[in-house]
């Protein structure tokens, strides 16, 4: 089956986190959380044989630079439009590398793993069947979608992001849904990152030095 576009959405703002939340160390020896997701996604992709980009928009320098050198970057000019604009960004990409599925993931959502994502390839029973996860009641990325799904992504608008789609894909039968509670989880203030620091214990050394 062939492997989908994997696209890592970390072109936000981060407004309620008053400063640039991708760029803040998530462990005691100061990995970006933007680095950390990039490196989760980027073994996974690599066992796959998947490409791999990031979209990026606010703070498009910095967060470039806490990348490595070979990273696929795609700026999103239109980042102040929302979430939507990214998706609309990951489709171009999509379609004109002539990719069949496009599997979507934000950088923020700091407990997923590997094997969450491997999950979402071991549901896909044909190649265009549809994946996401489920969690706080709600669909949600990370999700594989298909390229007849396109059309209604490049139609979303405002800060939505995909869920829209993925919602219609539910009632119409048409996707595989996987309970994925670490995915709820994602940083937006400063007080959900000391809370993150504070769980993990080999963070104890930054939560101290934060306080």
């Amino acid at each position: 089956m062939t492997p989908p576009l994997i696209v890592l959405m970390a072109a936000g703002q981060s407004r309620r986190f008053n400063g640039v939340k991708l760029a803040q160390a998530i462990d005691d020896i100061g990995t970006p959380l933007l680095l950390d997701s990039y490196r989760k996604l980027k073994g996974f992709s690599d066992e796959l044989g998947a490409e791999l980009v990031v979209i990026l928009g606010a703070h498009a320098d910095l967060l470039a630079s806490v990348l490595p050198d070979d990273a696929k970057l795609i700026y999103n000019s239109q980042w102040q439009q929302g979430m939507s604009s990214s998706v609309k960004a990951a489709v171009d990409h999509a379609q004109e590398v002539g990719a069949e599925s496009l599997m979507i993931s934000l950088a923020d959502q700091v407990a997923l793993q590997p094997e969450h994502f491997h999950s979402l390839i071991k549901a896909r029973c044909q190649p265009n069947t549809r994946v996401c996860g489920f969690y706080l009641g709600s669909l949600s990325v990370p999700a594989i979608f298909h390229r007849d799904d396109y059309p209604q992504l490049l139609k979303l608008s405002g800060d939505r992001g995909a869920k829209p789609v993925l919602n219609d894909l539910y009632k119409s039968g048409n996707i595989i849904v996987i309970e994925m509670e670490s995915a709820s989880f994602d940083i937006d203030t400063r007080d959900e990152l000391k809370d993150w620091l504070a769980a993990c214990p080999s963070n104890k050394a930054l939560t101290q030095q934060d306080s």
